[in-house]
């Protein structure tokens, strides 16, 4: 009854607010002269850089539909526990999700993936570096189910971690971080988008 209290609720609410707006700017702060120089990088060729994350947005899209429509034959997954869940907070907190997916994410999961796992690693073994960055990727996006008991969403680990090596290759080919964030923006402002008008058409 304690933690389901309306103080309590409303506590944890902000401080998870709290959280979402304080910690991308700390990262930010504490990588402030790297992420200035790849800020940089990416500006010396905007337009090429660009039609990379473009580029890799529809071969992206592409591969994760044939992927989804496997996962959605052979093992009658139709979506993940973790987008099951966004879409239920979408329509209680959508401002919440709006800001983790457009500000949080695309910063914060940049940072810790494509930067301090599939940087270091791309300059000795690049094909370690896209394993080990896609699947932690995916699994930030699926271990939930570990503790619910639904083993078979872990599946969706693969479908994660195509977009993470989408990721990885967008800022391979550019060498700038700026473009996997870039590009994890738009495939969350669209996915949100996407979600904003599937509530407006069942209204």
């Amino acid at each position: 009854s304690l933690f389901q209290s309306d103080f309590t609720i409303r506590f944890l609410n902000a401080f998870e607010w709290a959280f979402y707006l304080t910690f991308p700017m700390i990262m930010l702060k504490q990588v402030y002269h790297w992420i200035r120089k790849e800020f940089y990088i990416f500006l010396n060729k905007p337009f090429k850089n660009l039609l990379a994350i473009l580029k890799n947005y529809g071969l992206m899209m592409l591969s994760s539909i044939c992927l989804n429509m496997i996962l959605l034959l052979v093992f009658r997954l139709e979506n993940s526990g973790n987008q099951t869940q966004l879409i239920e907070m979408y329509a209680s907190q959508p401002w919440k999700v709006v800001y983790a997916s457009l500000v949080f994410a695309p910063i914060v999961e940049e940072l810790v993936f494509r930067g301090a796992l599939f940087s270091p690693f791309r300059k000795k073994n690049i094909y370690a570096g896209y394993l080990i960055s896609s699947a932690a990727f995916g699994f930030l996006h699926v271990y939930q189910s570990l503790f619910s008991g639904n083993f078979k969403d872990l599946l969706f680990i693969l479908s994660y971690g195509l977009l993470g090596s989408y990721m990885c290759k967008t800022y391979h080919e550019t060498d700038s971080i700026i473009s996997s964030m870039m590009l994890h923006f738009i495939n969350n402002f669209i996915s949100v988008c996407i979600d904003y008008l599937g509530d407006v058409v069942n209204e």
